[in-house]
């Protein structure tokens, strides 16, 4: 099942600049100034490597950055889930609606983003099988804070459905 650590691997592994350090760095330790070089922009490096270094991906040594290979390796493991053999562009939505934490900022106001957003959402809850609404909000808590609002949403959206009163939650057959 998709938690909120693919997520967060995913999004700390995948950015092109990152790709360019860490590949840097699997050739051994790098100053700050040999990184800066891959992106022309010494800032823009600092804010890559204090991203992966609070991964745990990259360590300061003195003057040289180091990679952590194992940490890297176990990272990627995370980062596979079949969420993330999209396209590009859902990589940007991933991007765009998910903290560095892996928890939802917020719905896309986009309609098709949305949509798109919710559909993969709803693949967290097995068609087979039916919820109660307090299993429901503990699956949807590890990736939002507003579990009431995309509840609601996959619900009004098709892509979850439920009881009248509420106490059975199911995802369709057709809902892909």
């Amino acid at each position: 099942m998709l938690q909120s650590i693919h997520i967060k691997s995913f999004l700390l592994l995948q950015q092109p600049q990152r790709h360019l350090i860490l590949q840097a760095l699997q050739d051994g330790p790098q100053t700050l100034p040999e990184l800066a070089s891959l992106m022309h922009n010494e800032q823009q490096a600092l804010q890559h490597l204090d991203r992966l270094m609070g991964g745990g991906v990259v360590h300061h040594t003195e003057n040289q950055y180091v990679l952590r290979p194992q940490v890297l390796a176990d990272l990627q493991k995370a980062a596979q889930h079949p969420w993330f053999e999209e396209s590009p562009a859902f990589f940007k939505l991933l991007d765009s609606t998910f903290t560095e934490q892996g928890t939802l900022k917020a719905l896309p106001a986009q309609s098709q983003k949305k949509n798109l957003l919710l559909q993969h959402l709803a693949r967290l809850f097995d068609p087979q099988t039916k919820y109660t609404e307090k299993a429901v909000n503990e699956t949807l808590l590890g990736f939002v804070r507003d579990v009431f609002m995309v509840r609601r949403s996959l619900i009004d959206s098709g892509f979850l459905e439920r009881t009248p009163s509420g106490s059975q939650y199911w995802r369709p057959h057709d809902a892909n």
